[in-house]
């Protein structure tokens, strides 16, 4: 079984809405395929009372600032914003933190880059904004020096050179 669910239909009235999800679902049915009724649902954009997502960017209806007029405005969906910092954190997490922070930079790069390519249009300045911040952490973190909890909380074991041990491995990894 085939569905399509990338559809949407914009209707003056909640009448002619009802009226086109019909008419969809009939003409779907003589391609093979069905209207999903649990992903079918009818919004009322006006005011900014409603917003739905599609393709990953949320919908809504904002008022202009300049001249108060309102317009659709679009920005990356809940589920797409927890999906990009997921990636983020998948590619900045603990197993990451003994790897030079360089690797996790380009990554990351490569990662945000996609992602701000494929949102980069509409309004998604405040979206961009908490993923550079989240960003700007995760790597922090990676780049704040690691902390073994033996050799800060116990004293160090002394090697046969009488030098702690932690020193003699520091001293043979330089």
């Amino acid at each position: 079984m085939r569905y399509a669910d990338d559809l949407v239909v914009l209707c003056a009235t909640r009448e002619q809405a009802e009226a086109a999800r019909e008419l969809a679902a009939a003409v779907l049915k003589t391609l093979g395929l069905r209207v999903a009724p649990e992903k079918t649902r009818i919004v009322h954009l006006a005011g900014g009372a409603e917003g739905f997502d599609f393709l990953g960017f949320h919908h809504r209806m904002g008022k202009s600032r300049k001249d108060g007029r309102w317009y659709l405005l679009k920005w990356p969906s809940a589920r797409a914003m927890a999906q990009i910092r997921a990636k983020i954190r998948e590619q900045t997490g603990r197993n990451r933190a003994r790897l030079p922070l360089e690797w996790a930079v380009e990554k990351v790069n490569h990662v945000v880059r996609g992602w701000g390519n494929y949102f980069r249009y509409g309004n998604s300045a405040a979206k961009f904004s908490a993923i550079d911040s989240y960003v700007n952490e995760r790597l922090a973190i990676l780049a704040a020096p690691s902390t073994d909890s033996k050799a800060a909380t116990g004293p160090p074991a002394s090697t046969t050179s009488g030098q702690p041990r932690w020193a003699s491995i520091a001293s043979a990894e330089r």
